[in-house]
């Protein structure tokens, strides 16, 4: 596999682009000489989403992030979307200002590629195939976990490029916290979460709401015209957005194991723009999305534990338009049920087995799927499937081995596998090897769309490959990742045919540099990607994918304060224009920085500052559109 020669070369990065890249490999190159220990030294968080199983974080083979409540709190971050953009590998599109419609592009995957779970229920779409993430904030979240590369065999369709595991709020921990906050762009919010026990039953449940109205979601220089109406331009009014959500989870300890039930969900409406309906036309959009899960997990023997479990994510959308018989006014509806069974078997010392069933029901719907948009037409599908994985540590050699067997009613069976190897070179030095395979089934809009879908598409399938050192000895960590994804029959959109098509072959080759590290009241995080996604019949680059993303964070902490600082620096891409004929166009390269900062009042009593976009550039994530600009918000925030 040859990996050189497609980004971050000389002649064509900027100086300043050079400059972050030499900055974070710097840091990462003095990770062997930095100190090894340090007196507030944390304990390696526990993960689940990278093997299926409980591990440290520090001893998963894939390529794995924890994103903690406490991070999430300092970094004060503007929604989940801008949160995931900022770490490695992992891009973002936005069609406007907060609460927009936003994709997520992992190791240059396509949004449909990236699994979205909500405690362990998936919430993708079975319309468009991706998870709809533009509304969704971190109130009702106390973790992430992101894990980059090929999981298929651990997760089924949609995972080829990582998956994001969202974790509602753990009632584990007892207290309360309030924070309300305010600012330019006619920025509202607050949130409130309590966490209690009952007796040995444990309960958590929060509620916030945010609204934001700070830029017109369309760029009014930037659309041509308006050919239903024959006028120039978009409608130039601010458009807004207003995002509630909620959590609520109970746990039941058992002499054996624990009972427990959740439920979340994120209600969201925003202002958009459409340029086929004039500059008078406005667009609204009210769009609910929620899952529950219920488990229970029994240690049935003493190196066995059973794991069952149910739920659903629910997805509806409704859409209107000012505009006469206008062609946006519908609705749409999706539902996943999932149903499954585990088992995991410590079967000797550094071994553990784990096997399972899972059954998946999808349903989708919408006014758009009937042609004349008179009548809601719905589809359904089955997906059934078994997995069975392995991960054995010994010494200083690991290993995880998982294959899985997927049958989607109406498109056929898929078989997939993963076989990954570490190394412990000494304490603090490991190297990683990984191979894998993968599939999609098309989604309903892929297929049946009315004029846009395909019913002859063919489902994708992924071959992965990636190596890895990594570097830890607590505060410090640092990861070098080497990846190849090759997709045959990935399925795109052909703005020339209007409709979606299959290429016969696509690639995404990369590099991935992270390295954290905490130094006396200083701490310093630093990521970059290097990327080549592209066709390989045409060679041209897949859309929104940039062939470098660098992101440098730095903090500092004394006593009462905290000051905080991002920069992030994001390499030209290629998108389909905004305007017929729809020819691709060129979005300019760009700088995005932020501040943030936290006083400790008194106990239990903090101030909180963000500065987003403090430069105030003026950038495109989606052809033609436009980005939110310098905006200012202040708190106040109460936990107990």
């Amino acid at each position: 596999m040859a990996f050189h020669g497609f980004c971050c070369a000389p002649g064509r990065a900027s100086r300043r682009g050079r400059a972050l890249s030499r900055a974070v490999l710097a840091l990462l190159a003095g990770l062997s000489r930095a100190h090894a220990a340090a007196d507030d030294a944390t304990l390696d968080p526990v993960v689940v989403s990278a093997a299926r199983i409980e591990q440290p974080l520090g001893q998963s083979l894939p390529a794995t992030t924890s994103i903690s409540r406490a991070q999430i709190e300092q970094d004060q971050p503007a929604d989940l979307v801008e949160l995931l953009g900022r770490e490695a590998g992992i891009e973002y599109a936005r069609t406007g200002g907060a609460g927009s419609q936003a994709s997520i592009f992992m190791r240059g995957s396509n949004s449909s590629q990236v699994l979205v779970l909500v405690d362990g229920v998936p919430i993708n779409s079975v319309l468009a195939g991706a998870a709809t993430l533009g509304g969704l904030q971190l109130d009702a979240i106390d973790h992430i976990e992101i894990v980059r590369g090929n999981l298929s065999s651990l997760y089924g369709s949609e995972a080829i490029g990582g998956v994001i595991q969202l974790f509602t709020r753990n009632p584990a921990e007892p207290g309360a916290s309030a924070h309300l906050e305010a600012g330019t762009g006619h920025a509202r919010g607050g949130d409130v979460a309590v966490a209690s026990a009952l007796g040995t039953t444990r309960i958590a449940v929060s509620a916030a709401l945010h609204q934001e109205r700070a830029v017109s979601a369309l760029d009014t220089g930037a659309v041509a015209v308006a050919p239903a109406f024959g006028q120039l331009g978009a409608n130039p009014d601010l458009d807004g957005s207003r995002g509630r959500n909620a959590s609520a989870r109970i746990v039941q300890p058992l002499a054996i194991g624990e009972i427990g039930a959740g439920a979340w969900t994120s209600l969201s409406d925003v202002d958009y723009d459409d340029a086929f309906e004039g500059p008078q036309a406005v667009q609204h959009a009210h769009a609910a999305l929620s899952a529950w899960r219920v488990y229970a997990s029994i240690a049935a023997l003493r190196d066995l534990k059973v794991d069952l479990a149910a739920g659903q994510a629910n997805e509806r959308e409704t859409d209107a338009s000012s505009a006469p018989n206008s062609f946006l006014n519908g609705q749409l509806a999706a539902r996943n049920r999932s149903l499954s069974a585990g088992s995991t078997w410590r079967a000797a010392p550094g071994l553990v087995v784990h096997a399972g069933f899972e059954r998946l029901d999808q349903r989708g719907g919408a006014l758009a799927l009937d042609p004349n948009a008179l009548v809601f037409t719905s589809y359904t599908r089955r997906v059934d499937a078994g997995w069975l994985g392995a991960n054995l540590r010994a010494g200083s050699e690991q290993v995880q081995l998982n294959a899985r067997r997927d049958h989607v009613s109406a498109v056929g069976s898929a078989d997939t596998w993963l076989a990954a190897y570490g190394h412990a070179w000494s304490e603090h030095w490991r190297s990683t090897a990984q191979m894998s395979t993968a599939f999609r089934a098309p989604s309903f809009n892929d297929l049946y769309y009315p004029y846009f879908g395909n019913p002859a598409l063919r489902p994708e399938h992924a071959r992965s490959a990636e190596f890895g050192l990594r570097y830890e000895a607590l505060p410090v960590r640092g990861s070098v990742a080497v990846f190849r994804t090759a997709t045959r029959d990935l399925i795109v959109y052909d703005p020339a045919g209007q409709q979606a098509n299959n290429i016969a072959a696509a690639t995404a080759d990369g590099v991935e540099l992270a390295a954290a590290t905490v130094a006396g009241h200083w701490s310093v995080n630093g990521n970059l990607t290097c990327l080549s996604a592209r066709d390989r019949a045409s060679g041209a680059p897949l859309l929104r994918r940039a062939g470098f993303v660098g992101n440098l964070g730095t903090a500092w902490q004394s006593g009462a304060w905290r000051f905080g600082g991002e920069v992030s620096r994001v390499r030209a891409r290629s998108d389909t224009n905004v305007d017929p004929p729809y020819d691709t166009v060129r979005l300019d390269p760009y700088w995005l920085a932020r501040l943030t900062g936290l006083a400790h009042v008194r106990r239990g009593l903090d101030l909180t500052l963000r500065v987003e976009n403090l430069f105030n550039a003026h950038y495109r994530l989606a052809s033609g559109y436009n980005v939110t600009p310098r905006m200012v918000v202040g708190g106040i925030a109460w936990r107990l």
